[in-house]
């Protein structure tokens, strides 16, 4: 019997930081870093054994292929990632002791952005999942990521629905 997993749906974004010990007005060199909260849970529940599917769109390009190969590594099952668009979100993260460091997200135009309803087939990605997992940033950020969480929510309602009933 396959194990149920986390299904972890979000913008899975590149973090950009300045190397230990500069600042951003010293520049160089910066480092790239997978992230974005979804992908913290992910890769935390990951890190518990807890096996995790990751849903999110990428470009269909080496950087991508590169965060895939990340996440595998991590122990996310990848195989829910849709490759459309052209570009990977991006956030700036300061390096600090603290969560006060200067932060900036570029997300206008990314392939996650672009989502619509329609485009991911929730049965099939929900097949082997128990839990579902999105943040609050997710369905804020526009109203087609909205309708596609709601659209991901329902399809989640009738998996559920019919276990509950099932002779």
């Amino acid at each position: 019997m396959v194990k149920s997993k986390v299904l972890c749906f979000g913008e899975l974004l590149l973090r950009i930081s300045p190397t230990a010990g500069q600042t951003a007005s010293e520049k160089q060199p910066m480092m790239l870093y997978v992230g974005g909260a979804e992908a913290n849970v992910a890769t935390a529940l990951a890190g518990w054994d807890i096996p995790i599917k990751y849903c999110t769109v990428l470009p269909d390009n080496f950087m991508s292929r590169h965060m895939l190969h990340y996440l595998e590594y991590k122990g996310i099952y990848t195989s829910s990632i849709l490759f459309s668009g052209n570009r990977i979100g991006l956030y700036y993260l300061e390096r600090g002791a603290d969560l006060k460091g200067s932060m900036v997200y570029d997300r206008a135009g990314s392939s996650f952005s672009e989502l619509k309803k329609g485009m991911i087939d929730w049965n099939r990605v929900l097949a082997d999942v128990s839990w579902f997992n999105f943040s609050a940033i997710t369905p804020a950020l526009s109203q087609d990521l909205a309708d596609v969480c709601q659209e991901a929510l329902e399809a989640a309602a009738k998996k559920k629905y019919h276990h509950l009933c099932r002779p």
